[in-house]
């Protein structure tokens, strides 16, 4: 059994004593209430919660059946992505095991049948279209989780359950955000490098010890009086080191 998967059902199994702990207590209301009230601080989490989802009413095995469908699918696109793009170690290592452990010990400790998994997924073209399907991708289950553990008298087990889960899909919503737009702007870059009309221009900076990119692209034409074109630069500068892609 590889590594990964022993470490999601020890935390599993972890989770699950907490929430038979939370469950059997005398008096569970003000407690749990407390220990499993999501943060929400993030820009993030606040537009992945939107009030029309807040106010849906779901019964438990809706949510329960609709978490899982929702975990088959993400699993399956990201494997297809992992698999078109096996040099992203970000996309490598995105952990579903763990979400779906979680999730398939709280069906089966509520009795509710776990879904048919017949998800399959095909991958973008590019790695930056990945990485903006999975930050799209994750925001909406954000949404989802959200919306479930708004719901009154939710069982204590699937707050913490939820929970646990919503903040990984939080920690990688963030992160493929990020990703994507940094991926973005790398490519406007290079679309601009490789202009025929680009002038290269080297600045060193920092006393020497670093080095700026400055591109100046002739796009902006004009006409002179002679009858020939001028061309008006305009100046842009590489992306910063921490603008630089990371896989």
């Amino acid at each position: 059994m590889k590594l990964k998967k022993v470490l999601s059902l020890l935390l599993a199994l972890a989770l699950m004593v907490s929430a038979a702990a939370i469950a059997t207590a005398e008096s569970t209301d003000a407690t749990a209430a407390e220990t499993v009230t999501p943060d929400v601080s993030t820009a993030t989490t606040d537009a992945a919660a939107t009030d029309e989802t807040a106010a849906t009413v779901y019964t438990l095995d809706e949510m329960l059946t609709q978490a899982m469908t929702d975990a088959y699918q993400r699993q399956a696109a990201y494997a297809a992505y992992a698999e078109a793009f096996p040099d992203s170690r970000s996309i490598v290592n995105v952990d579903m095991d763990t979400q779906i452990v979680l999730l398939e010990m709280l069906l089966k400790a509520n009795g509710v049948a776990i879904p048919l998994n017949d998800a399959v997924a095909t991958a973008p073209e590019t790695l930056t279209d990945a990485y903006a399907a999975i930050a799209e991708t994750e925001a909406s289950a954000l949404t989802m989780y959200s919306s479930f553990l708004s719901q009154e008298d939710l069982a204590p087990d699937a707050q913490i359950i939820f929970n646990s889960v919503y903040r990984l899909v939080r920690s990688n919503a963030v992160t493929f955000a990020q990703k994507a737009q940094t991926a973005q702007r790398v490519e406007k870059f290079q679309e601009l490098m490789n202009d025929e009309n680009a002038q290269v221009y080297v600045v060193n900076n920092n006393h020497g010890r670093g080095m700026q990119v400055i591109y100046v692209v002739n796009n902006d034409q004009t006409t002179n009086d002679e009858g020939t074109t001028d061309a008006t630069p305009q100046e842009t500068t590489a992306p910063a080191a921490e603008d630089s892609v990371s896989n």
